[in-house]
């Protein structure tokens, strides 16, 4: 995005919890995975869930913890429950069976209690407070997130669902206004989604240079003063 006035922006937090990344030009909007189509046999739930991780964005080298509360709402349908780490740019997913007690990802699609298709467990939800249900690395750099599907009994048809968005970076963050020192961007600059940047006080975009920001890059912001400033011209 070309910015040529004076502002004050936002942080963007594009791979945060619950914030799709907005798409690139010619690309396509995200889907939602929960089935519109008016003949599905299962009812919309009453259910509440949510998953979590405790940061935003990592380090490759950095511990993920990821969290999930479940209420059922007073809902007693008989549901399967399927938990997994997908990359969302390669569409490539890893199923959790939470409910053993290894917490080791499979290839293979299985459910909350590693079960396969054809035996996929059938029960009501059941309430959870919240509750680490992983802990680990994600070696690939990315975009990645965790999710948390209510579905049919066999499986077939996605009734809820819960993620958390967050970033793999294969290098440390990039630290701006570091000192309490502001930072001056006088050509033209992009920052890629492929890193974190650490807003710490004013970055400045000079009159004539553009900052682009791709789709998808995780911006945080620390202090009072750490603000991205855009001067007019």
């Amino acid at each position: 995005m070309q910015l040529t006035f004076r502002t004050w922006i936002l942080f963007l937090t594009l791979a945060g919890h619950g914030l799709a990344p907005l798409p690139a030009p010619g690309e396509e909007r995200p889907r939602s995975t929960v089935s519109l189509d008016e003949t599905a046999a299962m009812r919309p739930s009453s259910a509440r869930l949510a998953v979590w991780t405790d940061r935003l964005g990592y380090f490759r080298r950095d511990l993920i913890q990821v969290f999930l509360t479940m209420d059922p709402m007073d809902d007693a349908t008989i549901y399967s429950e399927f938990t997994y780490l997908e990359n969302l740019e390669s569409g490539e997913r890893m199923y959790l069976p939470r409910k053993l007690t290894d917490w080791q990802l499979q290839d293979t699609m299985v459910d909350v209690g590693g079960r396969g298709p054809l035996v996929f467990g059938e029960h009501p939800i059941a309430a959870l407070p919240p509750t680490r249900i992983w802990s680990g690395f994600v070696s690939e750099p990315g975009l990645w997130q965790f999710v948390a599907e209510i579905r049919s009994p066999d499986g077939t048809e996605v009734v809820k669902t819960a993620f958390a968005k967050f970033i793999v970076s294969a290098s440390i963050p990039a630290v701006l206004g570091g000192g309490g020192k502001p930072t001056e961007i006088a050509t033209d600059t992009t920052w890629t989604r492929d890193r974190m940047y650490a807003l710490r006080h004013q970055v400045f975009v000079n009159a004539g240079a553009t900052l682009t920001i791709e789709p998808g890059t995780l911006v945080l912001g620390s202090g009072p003063s750490a603000a991205i400033v855009v001067e007019q011209g």
